[in-house]
């Protein structure tokens, strides 16, 4: 029992002292769980010693990029691959992505597009479809957040470019190498974006 500090083994009879901190988490409102009679109240109030909330990843964008950073260090020790970069575009849908599943789901989208890298860098093609195309498997379970995915995705690859070729001084073969594209796919995007400059340097 957690008043008591002491515990019994499953299977057994004899009562075991221990010293330790307990420490627990939720994704759910406790607060409304015990009000509706859902959740234990002797036990919420043994447990609520010194709360915690963290916000959901979506609220911390500034934490998205160190643990993809963390991510693929890990994925690299145990899968025995080098992946070593992300490129523009995709970088910029999941910094963009809402993360219904919390941190658990960045994890899970980084493994699965590990899983489909060939290479070093991990593109928007590599990415779980439901990503790219805005179809949200927890469409089901509530308002999608993703309704409006797609132009969303055009307008991140629109800004990746147009910030490459601005940090690139509009070098076309420095712009490619940095996204990971084609010369082809570079200048039809340029045109389809209908991005220009006055000064451009090939």
């Amino acid at each position: 029992m957690l008043q008591e500090e002491e515990f019994q083994r499953v299977g057994g009879n004899k009562t075991v002292k221990v010293d330790v901190r307990v420490i627990a988490a939720t994704n759910k409102d406790l607060d409304a769980l015990v009000k509706e009679g859902r959740f234990r109240d002797d036990l919420y109030y043994r447990l609520r010693v010194f709360p915690l909330k963290i916000p959901p990843l979506r609220e911390r964008r500034d934490d998205i990029l160190p643990l993809i950073e963390y991510c693929l260090s890990r994925l690299n020790r145990t899968m025995e691959k080098s992946v070593r970069d992300i490129d523009g575009p995709a970088l910029h849908l999941l910094e963009a992505y809402a993360y219904p599943g919390n941190v658990r789901e960045l994890e899970n989208i980084l493994e699965h597009a590990y899983i489909r890298c060939p290479g070093h860098t991990i593109r928007l093609e590599h990415l779980p479809e439901y990503v790219t195309s805005g179809k949200s498997p927890h469409a089901a379970n509530g308002p999608e957040p993703q309704a409006t995915a797609e132009p969303k995705l055009l307008a991140l690859e629109r800004q990746a470019i147009q910030e490459t070729l601005a940090k690139t001084g509009w070098n076309y073969l420095e712009t490619c190498r940095i996204l990971g594209i084609s010369r082809s796919t570079l200048l039809r995007r340029i045109k389809e974006f209908g991005l220009t400059t006055k000064k451009r340097s090939k």
